[in-house]
């Protein structure tokens, strides 16, 4: 996750478009289709809520994704919910990059 987020944050800050952005928003929501396939699955040991709410997002990261694609949309949502998600799972702590 932190490797995806990277790229994304390089090809924002670099105004990046095409091929470069494309590629980084498609790893990005490859990511968050696993998530949720793992989710999916009746031997994940994370509650049904919890379960329930990462696929609900993954759901709006596919979504979100297609209007940044189609430039509708600012990246700035993806980067700020792979960081939330990266905090919650390091404790809490502050995640640039």
């Amino acid at each position: 996750m932190r490797e995806i987020t990277g790229e994304m944050i390089t090809a924002k800050e670099s105004n990046a478009f095409g091929a470069t952005l494309m590629h980084s928003l498609h790893r990005n929501r490859e990511m968050w289709t696993v998530f949720a396939a793992a989710c999916g699955t009746a031997e994940n040991g994370l509650s049904d809520e919890l379960r329930a709410s990462i696929i609900s997002l993954a759901n709006w990261v596919d979504r979100h994704t297609s209007q940044v694609m189609a430039g509708k949309e600012s990246i700035d949502d993806l980067l700020e919910v792979n960081r939330s998600i990266m905090s919650g799972l390091l404790g809490g702590t502050d995640q640039g990059r």
